[in-house]
């Protein structure tokens, strides 16, 4: 269950992303930073519990996944915070999108591991 929720909370993350990067008003930018930090919040909570139940099968790639989860959002943040002062650097944007495709590739092989 919980590695559905964490393979269905990727996609949205990086729609949710987009749409607050690229909206153009400041309140509509924030309103999606909310909607991003509680699916933030969701994916982060079902990797720990991923974390913790599947580590004694595959140590190094759950360890993985949860590093990646973790600077995913760490740059997400950075994202956001830098869209208020300046544009950034499409070095961001590609950043984000190797760093999270690897943990959605991840996920989804712990998913055909597991099921």
């Amino acid at each position: 269950m919980w590695l559905l929720i964490n393979l269905c909370a990727w996609p949205l993350l990086a729609l949710f992303v987009l749409l607050g990067l690229h909206a153009r008003e400041e309140k509509h930018t924030q309103q999606w930073l909310i909607t991003v930090r509680v699916i933030d919040f969701i994916l982060l909570v079902s990797c720990i519990i991923l974390t913790h139940r599947t580590f004694g099968h595959h140590p190094v790639l759950v360890s993985a996944n949860l590093l990646a989860t973790i600077t995913t959002l760490l740059l997400i943040e950075m994202s956001f915070n830098k869209k208020e002062t300046w544009r950034f650097h499409l070095l961001t944007y590609n950043l984000l999108a190797i760093i999270g495709v690897c943990s959605f590739g991840i996920s989804s092989y712990l998913f055909t591991i597991f099921n």
